[in-house]
C-alpha cells in the first residue's frame, strides 16, 4: 500500500557474476518465479548490485519515520 513506504538512496553498479554464482542466480530465479535465465545468460549481460546509503520507511508518516544510515563500501 501507499502508506507502507521504502525509499533506498544509493548506489548500483554492473558486475559480472562468477559460474558458481551465475548458477545460484538462476536456482534462486526458478524457485521463485518458475523460470530464469541460463547461467549464462547472468555472466554474459552481468547483473547491477545495489549498495545503499540511506533507507528511510515509515507506516504513519510523521510519526514513525525512521532512517538508517550505511557506511561507504570499500572498492
Amino acid at each position: 500500500s501507499s502508506d507502507d513506504v521504502v525509499i533506498l538512496h544509493g548506489e548500483a553498479h554492473l558486475q559480472i557474476p562468477d559460474h558458481a554464482l551465475a548458477v545460484q542466480l538462476a536456482k534462486a530465479s526458478t524457485e521463485k518465479y518458475g523460470y530464469a535465465p541460463r547461467p549464462e545468460e547472468y555472466q554474459r549481460s552481468g547483473v547491477h548490485i545495489f549498495f545503499p546509503h540511506t533507507v528511510f520507511a515509515w507506516k504513519q508518516f510523521p510519526k514513525d519515520v525512521t532512517r538508517w544510515q550505511f557506511s561507504q563500501r570499500d572498492e
